[in-house]
């Protein structure tokens, strides 16, 4: 069987029924970008160890000429070798050729967050800008919610009463069979970040702000719709850059909260729940890394603990 058709079988018959949508369409989407192209007119049986080493080992000129990141790399094989594996386990291959290939390492991103000083100046300056995006973003700040989440957010699940935000869903822009994207409102990713947000006075005050709107969508555009990921991520763009703030992208607001109340000495088991982790290892990976300013003055109370 040619390498096409037989992925493509495992695919529309095996995942499709296995996985979520989005993650199929994740798979969807790196079979006819990366693998199909290369192994497509390949018998299953004649693919090597060989071959798959070498595939890895020239991921690239696929963006800009440059090489993918070890984690896309990573992402790819995995699915190479769960459809071999699949081969094996239905007697069309003897055994799985991925067994010995050598992966790159995968590297743990570097979290980058706000300054409190560049926090403080962002909410100074939406807070001047009295509109849907602005308090968007301020609720992002205070509350460490995925942009996907915070464009699927309904009133339905914001309980100002009891002051909390049930996250039942999320936004995600997925690849059509043509290659191109479109956005799905779903469920979150996993079943820890269907979560419930306790709501601070300050958030409290941000949403007030946007209930005369008379939209379904907490966040909406002026028809009532809600927003698109895209266009938060450009206004933020657009909005960081009038203030001087550089390098810095959406998903910094989560770091930043979980930065901020790790520094305000919030346990990390709460942390972990408010931000959907499944672990709170992943959290601690994350996050509990003083910064230079608590390593210090952590020093300083060591050293005068030790003079007393």
């Amino acid at each position: 069987m040619y390498f096409t058709r037989g992925i493509n079988d495992w695919l529309d018959k095996e995942i499709i029924i296995k996985v979520k949508i989005s993650t199929y369409d994740t798979y969807k989407y790196r079979v006819s970008k990366y693998l199909c192209p290369y192994f497509g007119d390949e018998e299953i049986e004649q693919i090597t160890s060989d071959d798959i080493q070498y595939f890895v080992s020239n991921l690239k000129g696929y963006r800009n000429e440059t090489c993918l990141s070890p984690n896309t790399v990573n992402g790819i094989f995995v699915i190479l070798s769960e459809f071999f594996k699949y081969c094996v386990g239905n007697g069309m291959l003897r055994n799985n050729p991925c067994l010995n290939v050598v992966l790159p390492k995968r590297r743990r991103g570097k979290v980058v967050a706000l300054s409190i000083d560049e926090q403080r100046l962002i909410l100074k300056y939406i807070s001047n800008h009295n509109q849907s995006k602005s308090c968007l973003i301020a609720i992002a700040l205070l509350t460490g919610m995925r942009l996907g989440e915070l464009c699927s957010l309904k009133w339905e699940n914001v309980d100002l009463k009891n002051k909390l935000i049930y996250v039942k869903n999320t936004n995600r822009r997925v690849y059509t069979e043509t290659n191109k994207t479109v956005v799905i409102t779903t469920s979150p990713k996993t079943e820890d970040s269907i979560r419930i947000i306790p709501i601070s006075s300050f958030v409290e005050e941000w949403l007030m702000k946007l209930m005369p709107l008379g939209s379904d969508y907490v966040f909406s555009k002026k028809n009532g719709t809600g927003y698109d990921n895209r266009s938060i991520q450009k206004y933020f763009k657009q909005l960081i850059d009038k203030i001087g703030i550089t390098n810095k992208n959406f998903h910094t607001l989560r770091h930043t909260f979980a930065t901020r109340a790790v520094e305000s000495n919030m346990d990390i088991k709460t942390l972990s729940m408010i931000l959907g982790h499944s672990s709170v290892t992943i959290t601690m990976n994350l996050y509990v890394h003083p910064n230079v300013v608590h390593t210090k003055m952590a020093m300083e109370r060591l050293s005068a603990y030790i003079i007393e």
